[in-house]
């Protein structure tokens, strides 16, 4: 309701998306001790169901802006992890105590280079393998 007063304004469309979001998360964990993961993905879904409340030219806009942020949140948790095992594997084969704990340059290095060389077999996999595929079965 809120979002059908406001008409071609993709700052404001934007941040009511966002807001909405950061509040259903936090009423879920905090309030109702529910998950905020699930109740983010209900919200995503009554919203998806509305969408036709916002403008059609910020639709685009906001679709880019949810998947730039997905991007950014899939690549945050992914070099987390990636870094937490690594130090933990480090400590598990009797490596110093104390460098398990840290992190240091090289071990970052290797994280942008991992990170890297992942991203280029995805290029190799979507480009090379998938795209193709979709020729042959003429999926547009």
């Amino acid at each position: 309701r809120l979002v059908a007063n406001v008409v071609n304004d993709p700052i404001i469309e934007t941040a009511i998306t966002v807001a909405t979001a950061y509040i259903t998360f936090f009423i879920a964990e905090v309030y109702t001790g529910t998950s905020g993961v699930i109740a983010l993905v209900a919200c995503g879904t009554v919203m998806s169901y509305f969408r036709c409340h916002f403008s059609p030219e910020v639709h685009h806009m906001l679709h880019e802006f949810w998947e730039f942020v997905v991007f950014i949140a899939n690549t945050l948790v992914f070099v987390m992890v990636g870094a937490m095992i690594y130090t933990k594997l480090i400590a598990g084969h009797g490596g110093d105590e104390d460098y398990s704990t840290h992190i240091t340059v090289r071990d970052g290095l290797f994280l942008l280079i991992l990170y890297a060389a992942i991203n280029v077999i995805r290029f190799i996999v979507v480009f090379g393998l998938v795209l193709p595929t979709n020729r042959w079965f003429r999926y547009k």
